[in-house]
């Protein structure tokens, strides 16, 4: 079903591995080589009915695609697919892996790497990796093993019974790397007297567009803030308020928030969070945000602390918001549909048309001209006119809602520039946008004239459709083919002719716009 190498880690082994460390001090771990998760639930329910503490997070790599569809299935935070390609400023206090057996020295040299700063590493191999060390790789492995006072310990045909069978003898590896910081401020004191200070300049750190210059100003900072507690920590047991006493206060503290734990995954984290906040601020992606959808999707934007802020991740991320986009700007469609339909006074009862829908004789469909309450004034003690400030939001919605129908980005730039110059000429009347025309009237009150009768009605059968007052069929079945029933609703709905229409350009009434985020990058 999965890979040749996929031998998922029997629960008295993951029992044996997870002794080895002390799950109380855990707050993140790493798996990378997650399969479906076996090690990882066994790990959480271990630390469940050993400690009292918070769950500890837990991020995974897999490289299958059928075994991370079956992690993200579990809601687990996939953070990479090759973890020999892994780069990451997270900082893990375990990492806890049965590898493929096939390149576990290369999966145990990874983690070594990954976790040079400290930590634990609780890792399976096939015992012949360490037995008969034969390759210079091997070897390699054995040395840094044995330098680092790893403990290993020989079990004979582990996975004779597991849930997928091998003979073969295992290794249970631990590794304990002590957190030894070095202070880079003493062994450079004489240095630094002769040193200049130098200024770096934005364009040392930023490269190409904006996301790319987020991407490097993100690792410049996140090595700056790393080296700072580093060099903190380091200084610590000096720097403090007396000579003697185990518990004596330092004189500088660092804090990063108002989180006690890492210090170096908070700060990791609340930097991360700066750069995917301002990675969904930027132009590209605020084009396709409607105020509904940018609240929705600024809400999520917290789930990304966890992840690296690095090109890979933006695209994935870009990819995944260009798909559940499309549903999210259905659902604004729908939402503004609905704004249009609701008739706050009688001026605006005849934003609509009524019609008997499907199963229902309580439908509508938007006009071409909608009167809908949106002031372009400022207070009433100081009532100057300002389209750009007081109306351009709710404009903005309605222009992204049929630029999107018509299967192109928003240009927001355009309309700001147009309102602008009304507001600064004093024009109220017929100000012209890409989509619609529009007046102002001082009485809270602004006329809507949509340009295009295929994008007007492309939006009221989305709306129709969405809600159900169509037929199911509807489009598709020829006109003289309908039951009475069904030529009754588009006659009510668009008549005949237009029908006819609306089945020969059916792909264009139908079709959503592929939504090309990141394709720069």
């Amino acid at each position: 079903m999965f890979g040749a190498d996929f031998y998922p880690t029997p629960q008295s082994v993951a029992s044996d591995m997870l002794a080895r460390l002390d799950l109380a001090s855990i707050e993140r771990v790493l798996e990378p080589s997650a399969g479906r998760g076996d090690l990882v639930e066994a790990l959480l329910t271990a630390h469940r009915s050993r400690t009292m503490r918070q769950a500890p997070a837990v991020d995974v790599i897999e490289s299958d695609d059928e075994l991370a569809a079956v992690l993200r299935s579990k809601s687990f935070t996939l953070v990479g697919r090759d973890f020999l390609a892994f780069e990451s400023y997270a900082q893990y206090d375990a990492v806890l892996m049965n590898p493929p057996f096939s390149a576990g020295v290369a999966h145990l040299l990874k983690a070594l790497e990954v976790m040079k700063s400290g930590g634990d590493i609780v890792c399976l191999l096939n015992a012949e990796t360490l037995r008969n060390p034969y390759t210079a790789e091997r070897k390699v492995l054995v040395q840094k093993l044995d330098a680092l006072g790893a403990s290993i310990e020989y079990k004979e045909r582990t996975f004779a019974t597991a849930a997928r069978t091998t003979n073969v003898d295992i290794a249970l590896v631990h590794v304990k790397i002590e957190h030894q910081p070095q202070s880079d401020i003493l062994k450079n004191l004489v240095q630094a007297k002769q040193m200049t200070a130098r200024q770096y300049e934005a364009k040392e750190v930023v490269d190409g567009d904006a996301l790319r210059g987020a991407v490097q100003r993100h690792e410049v900072e996140a090595e700056a803030g790393l080296k700072l507690i580093d060099e903190y920590n380091a200084l610590k047991p000096i720097l403090t308020h007396e000579f003697s006493g185990d518990h004596s206060r330092p004189i500088i503290e660092l804090k990063v928030g108002d989180t006690y734990g890492n210090q170096s995954q908070h700060f990791i984290e609340r930097l991360r969070m700066k750069y995917w906040r301002e990675a969904f601020s930027t132009s590209e992606m605020s084009r396709l945000f409607t105020s509904a959808t940018r609240e929705k999707y600024q809400t999520k934007v917290a789930e990304l602390a966890r992840y690296e802020f690095n090109l890979s991740n933006i695209k994935q991320v870009q990819r995944d918001l260009a798909t559940s986009m499309l549903e999210s700007l259905d659902d604004s469609i729908v939402k503004l549909f609905d704004g249009f339909c609701e008739a706050y006074w009688d001026e605006g009862s005849n934003n609509v048309h009524y019609y008997n829908g499907w199963k229902t004789n309580r439908a509508y469909r938007v006009n071409k001209k909608v009167i809908t309450r949106l002031n372009a004034w400022g207070w009433v003690s100081y009532p100057s006119y300002m389209p750009a400030n007081y109306a351009h939001e709710r404009l903005e919605d309605i222009a992204k809602v049929f630029a999107y129908l018509d299967g192109v980005v928003f240009n927001p730039e355009s309309l700001r520039e147009t309102l602008t110059d009304a507001g600064r000429t004093g024009q109220t009347r017929n100000v012209e946008l890409e989509y619609f025309t529009v007046t102002f009237y001082k009485k809270g009150t602004t006329h809507i004239v949509f340009k295009r009768d295929d994008l007007l009605k492309k939006f009221n059968l989305i709306g129709s459709q969405r809600k159900g007052w169509l037929p199911p069929e509807y489009g598709r079945k020829r006109y003289g083919s309908m039951t009475r029933e069904e030529r009754e609703v588009v006659d009510e709905f668009e008549g005949e002719e237009s029908y006819a229409d609306t089945m020969q350009r059916l792909e264009f009434y139908e079709s959503r716009p592929t939504l090309g985020l990141g394709a720069g990058l």
